[in-house]
C-alpha cells in the first residue's frame, strides 16, 4: 500500500505517524509492534500488533497475522480500555 498525501494530515510523514503511534502506545502501557515481513505481497506486510501490558494482543486474525494499520492511532486516541472492550 502506497502512502499518499490524501492518506495523512498535511505535513505529517509516515515515519512520524509511526513514531507518534508508538509513543502513544507506550504512554498507555502497551507496545505497538510492526510486522517484520519484508515482502510487499505478503499478508501482514506493513501491519501492526498492539500488545497490552497484561500480554493481551489486539490486532490479529485467526492465524495470528497482524491486521492493524497505522489507523491504530484512532484506537490509541480513544484509549485502550475502549480497544479491549471492542476486541
Amino acid at each position: 500500500m502506497t502512502d499518499t498525501s490524501a492518506d495523512r494530515p498535511a505535513g505529517i510523514l509516515p515515519e512520524s505517524r509511526e513514531r507518534n503511534a508508538i509513543r502513544a502506545a507506550i504512554r498507555q502501557r502497551a507496545v505497538l509492534r510492526k510486522s517484520r515481513l519484508r515482502d510487499p505481497r505478503a499478508y501482514g506486510y506493513g501491519r501492526y500488533w498492539l500488545i497490552l501490558h497484561d500480554g493481551t494482543v489486539i490486532g490479529t486474525d485467526a492465524d495470528c497475522h497482524p491486521v492493524l494499520t497505522l489507523d491504530v492511532e484512532a484506537l490509541l486516541d480513544a484509549g485502550l480500555t475502549a480497544a479491549v472492550t471492542a476486541a
